[in-house]
């Protein structure tokens, strides 16, 4: 683990095998319970969805037993490398889940994961790349700034939800992520 950047935290090193990643796509796959509405995702000024992907929604408590410590670690950095007072995890928190294909160009322009409830703010999110193989494009940029590690299947980042970031289009293969947002108390 390393922590380059002030407002991240990155599991640079793989902390899940491939066949971990396998089993992980697999009960997604199985398990998720509906997609992403376009209202609910991230837009710009002019309203236009920024992302061409439908992201399966899934419940943490339905992964819970495959992700629990990486959860766990997140939220601990969460408290003690950034100060953040959160929520507890929640077996109803909903993680997405991001494929993003060539066939589409699949990307998600620039934009932040700020809340749009009146009652919590996102405090971070906490991104993990379970591609399967090999895919060209598809880099993720936080602040403008490529975060190579994270092309590699099994990596993590945590970062302030308030940082600006985005993947570029998909060129070749199927880029995967999976996303959990680390919720608050509404910032005064």
């Amino acid at each position: 683990m390393t922590n380059e950047m002030i407002d991240c935290w990155n599991w640079d090193r793989p902390i899940f095998s491939s066949d971990k990643i396998k089993e992980l796509n697999k009960i997604i796959n199985e398990r998720y319970i509906t997609t992403e509405s376009t209202e609910d995702g991230a837009k710009d000024l002019d309203g236009n969805y920024l992302k061409n992907i439908k992201p399966k929604i899934i419940f943490y408590k339905d992964i819970k037993e495959e992700i629990h410590n990486l959860i766990e670690s997140a939220y601990y950095h969460c408290h003690y490398s950034f100060g953040f007072t959160t929520f507890p995890v929640n077996s109803w928190n909903e993680l997405l889940y991001n494929e993003y294909a060539s066939d589409i160009k699949g990307r998600y322009d620039e934009h932040d994961d700020v809340s749009k409830s009146l009652l919590f703010d996102a405090r971070m999110t906490l991104l993990l790349n379970l591609s399967e193989d090999y895919y060209e494009g598809g880099d993720f940029l936080v602040n403008g700034q490529t975060q190579d590690f994270f092309r590699v299947p099994g990596t993590a980042i945590l970062f302030k939800s308030n940082m600006k970031h985005q993947v570029t289009p998909v060129t070749k293969g199927k880029r995967i992520s999976l996303a959990y947002f680390i919720n608050g108390p509404k910032f005064q």
